[in-house]
């Protein structure tokens, strides 16, 4: 999936499962979602991105759809991504240190 096409498509499947709920009002992503979802790897392609909506759809209740609301593998993600950034970081300032001396 071209990452240029997430979000249009989340949106688009944000409003056809709030319709099928006949919720009141039009779904919203929040920044945060909308990172989240971009930043994903996205393995199972536009099915795992439509699963991951109506579960965010289910569980924002009509209300913004945010992190918390998708499935828990999003959660358990970003732990890993930030200890990865922290771990290459740690590692320059190691070269960097090393190669000054």
């Amino acid at each position: 999936m071209r990452r240029e096409d997430i979000l249009p498509l989340a949106e688009h499947f944000a409003s056809k499962f709030s319709t099928a709920r006949r919720l009141a009002t039009e779904p919203v992503l929040v920044p945060a979602l909308m990172r989240s979802l971009l930043d994903h790897a996205w393995p199972g392609n536009v099915r795992e991105l439509e699963n991951a909506i109506e579960h965010a759809v289910t569980f924002a209740r009509g209300g913004p759809m945010d992190v918390q609301h998708l499935p828990d593998h999003f959660s358990r993600e970003a732990p890993e991504r930030s200890g990865a950034v922290e771990l290459h970081l740690n590692h320059l300032s190691s070269v960097s240190f090393t190669d000054t001396m």
